[in-house]
C-alpha cells in the first residue's frame, strides 16, 4: 500500500507542476512540421488528376532560351554564288571590289573578279585580275586554268609566228599546272584536252594525247569522262562518236546538273528539232539545280520544237525565257540575251500574243542588229498583222 501510495502521490504532485502530458500533445507539432514537408502519394494523384486547364492556370516558371546572334553571311560565298549561277554580276562585282578594297590579297576574291570581268566582255581586266591570282596562290589550279584562258586570248590576236610560239607554250605550262593542282577538276581536263586538240605537236598537241587524256580521268569523274570525249568529238564533227559519248555519260550514276548540260549541248547539235530526250534531260537536271538559269535557257527552248506543242508548254518555255532575261543568263553579253528576247518571242508567237512577240523580236534587233532569224520573224508577223488590220478593216 505504500508503494502505490507513494506513486500516486509522486504522480499528483507532477500533474500539479505539468510536468506530465498526454501523447498526442507530446508528438503534434512533430508531426505539424513533418505534414508541411511530406506530401503523400495521394496527393500526388490528385494533382495529376485535376483537368487542365486547372493545371494551365497555375503559374510556371518558364526559361527564356538565349538567341545566338546570327553570323554575318560572308560576302565572298555571296559573290561566289552568284557568279556561279550567273545571278546579278552587278552586285557581285561591287562586293568583290568592296572586299579587295579591304584586303589586296585576297586570292579568290581577285580570281572571282577574273570571272566576273570576262562574262561582262572585260576580257583586259579579267586577264589582269586572274594574273593576281596566281601570283598570290600559285598552287591553286583554277587559277593557272584562268591564265591559260587569257593566255589564248593573246594567242588569237597576235600574228607573230615567234610570238604565238612561245604563248603556246606557256598556254600548254598553264594547263598542265592546272591539271596537276587539280587533277579531279574537269573544267581543268577539258581546257588541256582542247588545246591539245587544236594545237600542232611541237606544241604539246595531237588528237590521240587528247583523247587519251579524256578517258583517263574516267577515274575521277564516270560522267565527266564521257562529257569530255563527247565535247572533243563534237569538236572533230564526228557525230556518232559523240552521240554514244553523250549518252553514256547519263548512265553513269555520280551525274550532276553540269554533265547533263553538257550531254544536252552535244545532242542537240547533232539531232533534229523535235527531240523528247532533250527535255527529259534537261527536266533531270532541273531537279537537280532549280536554279540555273543556263538550265533554264535550254529547256525553254527545247520545249518550243516539241512535235507535241500544248499551250503548258508553251507558257513553261515563256517561264524560262522570262528566267533568262531577269537572270542575264547565260552571260550579259547583248548577243546572249538577245537569243533570250528572241525565245520569248517565238514563246509570245506561238501562243497568239502578236503584239508580244513584235515586242521581244524588236527587242532582240536592238541588242544584235544583225540577227536574221529575229528580222524574218518579226517582218513576217508585222506582215501578218496588217494584212489582219486591212482586212478587218473592209
Amino acid at each position: 500500500m505504500a508503494f502505490f501510495s507513494t506513486r500516486n502521490s509522486n504522480l499528483d504532485r507532477r500533474r500539479a507542476a505539468g510536468l506530465c502530458r498526454p501523447f498526442w500533445s507530446q508528438v503534434r507539432v512533430p508531426l505539424f512540421l513533418l505534414g508541411l514537408l511530406w506530401r503523400p502519394p495521394c496527393a500526388i494523384a490528385q494533382q495529376a488528376a485535376r483537368p487542365s486547364a486547372v493545371r494551365s492556370a497555375v503559374p510556371r516558371k518558364r526559361s527564356v532560351a538565349v538567341q545566338q546572334p546570327r553570323k554575318p553571311a560572308d560576302p565572298l560565298q555571296i559573290a561566289s554564288a552568284l557568279v556561279r549561277d550567273r545571278i546579278d554580276l552587278p552586285k557581285a562585282d561591287a562586293l568583290l571590289a568592296q572586299l579587295l578594297h579591304q584586303d589586296a590579297r585576297n586570292a579568290e576574291a581577285a580570281y572571282q573578279m577574273s570571272v566576273v570581268k570576262e562574262i561582262e566582255g572585260q576580257g583586259d581586266q579579267g586577264c589582269r585580275w586572274a594574273a593576281i591570282a596566281v601570283q598570290l596562290r600559285p598552287d591553286i589550279g583554277r587559277y593557272h586554268e584562268r591564265q591559260g584562258e587569257c593566255l589564248a586570248a593573246q594567242f588569237a590576236q597576235t600574228d607573230s609566228t615567234l610570238e604565238k610560239l612561245n604563248l603556246g607554250r606557256q598556254i600548254h605550262s598553264e594547263f598542265t599546272t592546272a591539271v596537276t593542282e587539280s587533277p579531279q577538276s574537269y573544267h581543268a581536263h577539258n581546257a588541256l584536252e582542247l588545246y591539245e586538240l587544236q594545237a600542232p605537236w611541237y606544241m604539246g598537241g595531237g588528237e590521240s594525247k587528247a583523247v587519251e587524256d579524256a578517258r583517263q580521268f574516267a577515274q575521277f569523274d564516270c560522267a565527266g569522262s564521257h562529257d569530255l570525249q563527247a565535247e572533243l568529238f563534237q569538236s572533230l564533227n564526228r557525230k556518232t562518236n559523240a552521240t554514244q559519248q553523250a549518252r553514256a555519260a547519263l548512265q553513269c550514276l555520280s551525274i550532276n546538273a553540269d554533265n547533263l548540260r553538257r550531254a544536252a549541248r552535244v545532242l542537240r547539235t547533232f539531232q533534229a528539232a523535235p527531240n523528247p530526250e532533250l527535255l527529259d534531260i534537261y527536266n533531270r537536271a532541273l531537279r537537280l539545280a532549280p536554279g540555273d538559269c543556263r538550265l533554264r535557257f535550254g529547256r525553254g527552248k527545247a520545249l518550243l520544237f516539241q512535235t507535241h506543242v500544248t499551250p503548258e508548254l508553251l507558257q513553261q518555255a515563256r517561264g524560262d525565257f522570262q528566267y533568262a532575261i531577269q537572270h542575264a543568263c547565260p552571260a550579259p553579253n547583248g548577243n546572249q540575251q538577245a537569243l533570250n528576247h528572241f525565245g520569248l518571242g517565238l514563246a509570245w508567237e506561238k501562243l497568239g500574243r502578236r503584239t508580244e512577240a513584235i515586242r521581244e523580236y524588236r527587242t532582240a534587233l536592238k541588242l544584235a542588229p544583225h540577227f536574221p532569224q529575229a528580222s524574218a520573224h518579226l517582218g513576217a508577223l508585222t506582215d501578218r498583222t496588217a494584212r489582219n488590220r486591212a482586212r478587218a478593216a473592209r
